[in-house]
């Protein structure tokens, strides 16, 4: 179904812990099949997270269809939660954007229908 093609369950499932450090704060996880678009989207939201120290992508190879996300959290703190929770911040950060998208598409439709009901009665008069 959708949870498959895309969305919070989606890339849960294409992303591999390639390397987790010792200590646990830090790791490299790769996601299949994302590029930028993934890529610059989690980094800020591991960025913008108090437990994180550092957060970074890479493409390697243009034809590469996968992105490689090097994690630092704080000490103490692991760096696979960390990954795990911005993604499920970004998932939330996209319904909010795709709810408050859909309502203004709403709001200007029904504007637009009014519009056009006035202009066909000042056609009338």
């Amino acid at each position: 179904g959708m949870e498959a093609e895309g969305g919070e369950e989606g890339v849960h499932k294409r992303v591999v812990v390639v390397e987790h450090g010792a200590d646990a704060s830090s790791a490299v996880l790769t996601v299949h099949g994302e590029d930028h678009t993934l890529g610059n989207a989690v980094r800020y939201m591991v960025v913008k997270n108090e437990r994180s120290a550092f957060c970074g992508y890479s493409i390697p190879h243009p034809s590469d269809d996968l992105i490689n996300v090097r994690v630092q959290a704080r000490p103490g703190d692991d760096a696979v939660d960390l990954f795990s929770a911005a993604v499920d911040d970004l998932a939330e950060a996209a319904l909010v954007i795709e709810k408050k998208f859909l309502a203004a598409v709403a709001a200007f439709e029904g504007t637009a229908k009014t519009e056009a009901v006035e202009d066909r009665m000042d056609e009338g008069s």
